[in-house]
């Protein structure tokens, strides 16, 4: 009887108490072990600020060094700190160790200067360190009432060497020359 009256004693102790939080089935699929909310990140090139990165919230997954960004909005400097562009995006995707980052999701990069220029794509990466952007998606790029659509896109971050693959022109051309592109003679460089 004792024997009887300690196992049921061990058993109701062993019984979840119905008061102690559990974890939801949607608090154990979160996303990532690491989420921030309104980041400011900014990316340097040899000790000079190149892109500032804003996000309405970033996601990290541990192990990995990628870091998925929503609301993202970029701002890329010159040599001498000026602003020369923009973009936004849905999402994006930061490599901080290597520099890169992918921009996904009606991708809008607006080109500073004297030739301003709004490119638009749905996806669009960049190489901080390799001083370059691209997009391997169809492409549009609009200059005042010109528009050039084309298949892929090539720049450096400073937006002094554009090319647009496969181009096509609607509207009167753009105010600065374009030329046939030396690499491909099918894009236009401007």
């Amino acid at each position: 009887m004792k024997r009887a009256i300690l196992l049921l004693g061990l058993a109701a102790a062993c019984r979840p108490d119905p008061a102690a939080p559990t974890a939801t089935e949607r608090a154990t699929n979160l996303p990532a072990d690491l989420i921030a909310y309104g980041i400011q990140h900014t990316m340097t090139a040899d000790g000079v600020r190149r892109v500032v990165l804003l996000g309405d919230s970033a996601y990290q997954r541990s192990g990995d060094t990628d870091i998925d960004v929503m609301g993202v909005r970029l701002t890329f400097h010159g040599d001498n700190g000026i602003k020369t562009g923009d973009l936004t995006s849905k999402t994006g995707k930061y490599n901080p160790t290597s520099g890169t980052m992918v921009a996904r999701g009606n991708v809008v990069l607006n080109v500073l200067g004297e030739a301003p220029r709004r490119i638009e794509s749905e996806e669009l990466h960049f190489d901080i360190k390799g001083d370059r952007i691209w997009s391997d998606k169809p492409t549009t790029m609009r200059q005042g009432p010109s528009v050039l659509q084309g298949t892929s896109f090539r720049s450096d971050t400073r937006f002094q060497n554009l090319t647009v693959s496969s181009a096509r022109t609607s509207g009167p051309p753009p105010r600065d020359l374009a030329q046939p592109a030396p690499s491909t003679g099918r894009g236009m460089r401007f």
